[in-house]
């Protein structure tokens, strides 16, 4: 929780907010996009592997909720049981 919060407060306030349900993966998708900075979650709302679309280019990235990397490939990050969350120049 106290991840959550820190995350919450890194936000881009005054970016754009896009929020993307992806059903055949049961998969919410939320980002916060400014010309600078980016924020990208990928909250798994259903146990269903798959991949879904994210806006962020191909490369590692570390998950700023679990400490962990996160491949996006092709523009599409692996869903597993576990919320991603992106944070870029925040």
């Amino acid at each position: 929780m106290r991840r959550l919060c820190a995350i919450k407060k890194r936000l881009p306030l005054a970016g754009a907010f896009h929020l993307d349900t992806q059903e055949e993966t049961g998969v919410v998708c939320a980002s916060y996009v400014t010309p600078e900075s980016r924020a990208v979650g990928v909250f798994p709302l259903e146990a269903r592997p798959g991949s879904v679309r994210v806006p962020l280019e191909d490369g590692m990235y570390e998950n700023a909720l679990a400490g962990a990397s996160a491949r996006v490939r092709d523009g599409l990050v692996s869903v597993t049981d576990t919320p991603v969350i992106v944070l870029q120049n925040l």
